[in-house]
């Protein structure tokens, strides 16, 4: 295994988004909120692509050129849990004449980073887009959900933060701790998500 903590901390980022996504894909079921139930879409896709993201970091020399399919499909993941968030908080906070638009919005940014880029910077920066906008949404029409919402997409920013300025704390890497940070950010994120409502 060539980058362990690495590994280790992306298996514990997609085993924790895996269990949110059951549970929020439950509560929307039952509850019949859509809104609920796209955030729930959208840790799933967090789950695969940390999934994804901790074979290609720890079994990179195994994998060969099957590695660059793996991350191409880890981008693809992380974009589609970004089209996902978003629309679950589009639902969650717009009203009809503007929901349509905005949701159109979100499915046109998501094919236009397909188009462009396969790199993970530019999938984090769609990523936090998305976040930024849903936090954007929460302030326009605040609800239950946006107190949690809010901390859980300042959390996510400040774990990208600490991937882009690669500190080294104790042994661990940018990347390990942004895997660390981002478990408390997804953590907050699913408070906020289970308590969305349609509007």
């Amino acid at each position: 295994m060539s980058e362990p903590i690495t590994t280790l901390t992306d298996y514990a980022l997609a085993g924790v988004a895996c269990i949110f996504a059951g549970f929020l894909l439950r509560i929307g079921w039952l509850k019949r909120q859509v809104s609920v139930g796209c955030w729930g879409m959208a840790f799933g896709f967090v789950a695969l692509a940390a999934a994804l993201g901790g074979t290609c970091h720890g079994f990179s020399a195994q994998l060969g050129a099957l590695g660059y399919d793996l991350w191409r499909a880890m981008i693809y993941s992380l974009s589609w849990a970004s089209l996902m968030l978003l629309s679950g908080s589009v639902i969650g906070s717009s009203v009809r004449p503007y929901r349509n638009w905005l949701l159109l919005a979100a499915l046109i940014k998501t094919l236009w980073l397909w188009g462009s880029s396969p790199h993970f910077e530019a999938a984090a920066l769609d990523y936090m887009i998305s976040l930024g906008i849903a936090l954007l949404l929460q302030a326009w029409r605040p609800a239950a959900a946006s107190p949690w919402l809010a901390s859980g997409i300042l959390t996510s920013g400040l774990a990208l933060i600490l991937l882009h300025g690669q500190p080294s704390v104790g042994g661990l890497t940018g990347a390990d701790l942004y895997h660390l940070v981002q478990l408390i950010g997804l953590g907050l994120l699913y408070q906020g998500a289970k308590r969305l409502r349609d509007r």
